[in-house]
């Protein structure tokens, strides 16, 4: 009777010793699952933030690019307008002093 006790004491220290030995290998693997997960993570977010960058850094660059352009095509209305007032200008001028000369020539 005492070789069935110590049997059965022998096989639930076994038992035992494996669901202690089951319980660190889970823990070792939920660590490594949580580390693995976590890497991850922080990869993920660094690529999102990298792209985010990178976007901002394109719309920038196409803002600005597109202003150049729009202060370019301003500049030249601002030259077209400019001529065309000049040659307004000279026109006018030249009709005052048409007038004044037409109204000393009778006066």
């Amino acid at each position: 009777m005492e070789d069935v006790i110590e049997e059965i004491s022998k096989i639930d220290k076994q038992a035992f010793d494996q669901e202690e030995s089951n319980k660190a290998i889970l823990a070792k693997q939920k660590k490594a699952c949580v580390d693995e997960m976590k890497a991850y993570r922080e990869a993920q977010l660094q690529n999102a933030r990298l792209r985010s960058r990178q976007l901002k850094e394109q719309q920038i660059s196409d803002a600005m690019e597109k202003s150049s352009e729009q202060k370019a095509n301003l500049q030249e209305e601002v030259e077209q307008l400019k001529t065309h007032f000049q040659k307004i200008e000279k026109n006018v001028i030249q009709d005052i002093f048409d007038k004044l000369f037409s109204m000393e020539s009778r006066g």
